[in-house]
């Protein structure tokens, strides 16, 4: 059970935990970046406070799952944290953060343009459905 620990549940716990944090911390910054955009003016409110919404459940969730997941690590598998482990774990959260890190900026700057540009949001929606058509 400890070589399937070290090989399988580290790196996974290390990939999904990250994911799911680095989301969070995306998804926070969204409801500021929609509350600049109420205070800007150039979308409905209305739009802004949805989206501010959607951020705020999404961060509640993530941060129910990786909960739920350190449950189950340390209630319902029988997972130890030994050093290999620990070091498995931290190889792969280097990894998937870096990943996670990179997508950051892009992430903000597409809120950014749907939270302070009017019609950004329909304009990718009909660019995205012109794509599946072809």
């Amino acid at each position: 059970m400890d070589t399937f620990n070290l090989l399988f549940i580290a790196p996974l716990w290390a990939i999904v935990s990250t994911q799911l944090l680095f989301e969070a911390v995306i998804e926070f910054v969204n409801i500021f970046i929609h509350l600049a955009g109420i205070f800007r003016r150039r979308v409905s409110v209305k739009y802004s406070i949805e989206e501010m919404a959607l951020s705020f459940g999404s961060v509640v969730l993530y941060l129910i799952l990786i909960g739920a997941g350190l449950w189950l690590l340390s209630e319902k598998i029988p997972f130890h944290w030994t050093e290999a482990n620990k070091l498995m774990y931290g190889v792969f959260c280097v990894f998937s953060s870096l990943y996670a890190i990179s997508r950051m900026p892009t992430k903000w700057s597409q809120t950014w343009r749907e939270a302070t540009e009017p019609n950004t949001l329909q304009q990718r929606r009909s660019h995205l459905e012109h794509e599946k058509e072809v």
